[in-house]
This record gives structure tokens, sequence and C-alpha cells, in this order.
């Protein structure tokens, strides 16, 4: 089991996540003009859904709470805390700290990266007794895993190192011009969520698998819904590249509610391997 202070950390980092997405996702004009640096009602409500999602990932592993289990959400929790920090920090020049939404912002992302200390010196104490939790998956899992680990790692990485003039910056993939904060930003968010899955590659236990995915499935959800508000923003016909955008998250939707559907959450009941 994970500690009670961790644990505990967990609920509050929820907590903070939802009531500061709350605002982002359901307000994002009002948002835009209060955020923590220059943003559209767009990519606010694109990070509400963020942190939104990630509420319902520290939810799911302040409630399942055994280290083998949400290893992989601790994990994903603790990477988005230091990543953004870290962005934070380069364009600490551009903050704009003039709102309590901009403030809320800052100090649970600060907060997240305090819980990376305190997640990783409670695993550090029972490693390596991280067992594999259910069955194992098979290779056709694995294959998708690892699949997904690359094609959002190569997103993560360009988002961290692009620079102006680099291919599909310019409204090529996201619909409208992002800022070098917003791009660092975004960057930072989807290399975490391909880090957080490398640990699936050796404790790949069904449960646990299936545990990331249902803590993780709501960030899909949110994230696709923000792109269908803001719809008409899309130029499909003149940049046919923007479709990669809500194609991307549609297609792994796809996969993961299927596996949801057929395999469970992860909590407890089905035994059956998967494939």
């Amino acid at each position: 089991m994970i500690s009670n202070i961790l644990r505990v950390f967990l609920y509050a980092l929820a907590a903070a996540y939802a009531v500061t997405g709350a605002v982002l996702f359901f307000a994002p004009t009002w948002a835009s003009g209060h955020f923590a640096w220059r943003v559209s009602s767009f990519v606010a409500m694109t990070i509400g859904g963020w942190l939104l999602g990630l509420a319902w990932v520290a939810l799911t592993a302040a409630r399942r709470a055994s280290w083998p289990i949400v290893v992989c959400p601790v994990l994903f929790l603790a990477l988005f805390g230091i990543f953004e920090t870290a962005v934070i920090i380069s364009f600490r020049d551009r903050l704009t700290l003039s709102s309590p939404l901009a403030w809320c912002y800052v100090v649970t992302i600060l907060a997240t990266s305090a819980f990376a200390v305190v997640a990783l010196a409670d695993a550090w104490r029972r490693w390596p007794a991280v067992p594999a939790a259910g069955p194992l998956f098979g290779s056709v899992t694995r294959f998708f895993v690892v699949a997904f680990i690359i094609l959002v790692g190569v997103i993560g990485l360009y988002g961290l190192l692009a620079v102006p003039g680099m291919p599909a910056l310019d409204r090529g993939v996201f619909p409208e011009p992002l800022t070098p904060f917003t791009l660092r930003a975004f960057g930072a968010f989807y290399l975490a969520i391909a880090i957080a899955l490398i640990p699936l590659l050796w404790a790949h236990g069904r449960n646990t698998f299936l545990t990331h995915a249902y803590g993780s499935y709501s960030l899909i959800v949110l994230i696709t819904a923000a792109a269908l508000v803001f719809i008409g923003q899309f130029d499909f016909a003149a940049r046919p590249t923007q479709a990669f955008y809500i194609g991307v998250y549609l297609a792994v939707g796809a996969v993961v509610g299927a596996y949801l559907v057929r395999y469970g959450t992860g909590a407890a009941g089905k035994t059956q391997a998967i494939g």
C-alpha cells in the first residue's frame, strides 16, 4: 500500500486540480483573460481538461492506494508537476500572477512537484517489492503500449524542443498559433503521459494497465470535448493535418475504451488475462 501521507496528498491534489480545472474548462473565455499567462479560450479549456483529468487520476490513485496498481498514475502526476514547474521557471518573466486563478494554477503545479518528492521517498522504501497486479497482459497490448509511448513521447519532445518555423507549428496541427510558453506546457504534458507508461513494460499486470487506463480516460474525453466545442477553429480543407489532433484522441479513446469495456477498470472482478 502507499503511505497515508501520500494518499492524503493525492486527495488534496485531486481537489486542487478539480477546482482550477473546472474554472478553465467551464468558463474558458473568462479564464483566458485571468490565467497565469496569455492563452486563448480554446487553450484555456484544453488546459482545464488536463486539470480535471488529473483530478480524476489523483482520485483514482488515492482510492486504490496500492503501489503495484497505481505506479503509473502516481508517476504521471509526479512527472507532470516536475515538467510543468520547469516550464513555469523557464518563462517566469511572462507569468501574470494578478488573479486567484493564476495563483491556483501555479500553487497546484508547485504542490505537485512536492508530491513527486514524497512519492519518490515512499516508492524508494518499498522498491523493488512491486509485484504484477493481476494476470499479465500479452504481446498485443504490449505493442499498443510501446507504440503509444513512442508516438506521444515524440509529440512531447517536439513541443519542448520545437522552434518557430518548424513543421506543424503554425496551425499545422493545433488550429491556433501557440506561444512558446503554451507550446512548452503542451510538450511537458505529453512527455509526462508517455514516460508514465514505461513501467508497464516490466510491471505488466492487467490491473496496473487497466487502472491507469481508467484514470487517464477522462483526459481523452475532456480534451476531445474541448476540441469539439471549438471545432469551428479547425480548417480541415486548407490544413488537413489538423485532423491529426482530433484523430489521435478519437483513435486512442476507441482502443482504450474497448479495453475498459472488455476487461473492466482493474479494480477487481475479472481475472482473465489481456492479450
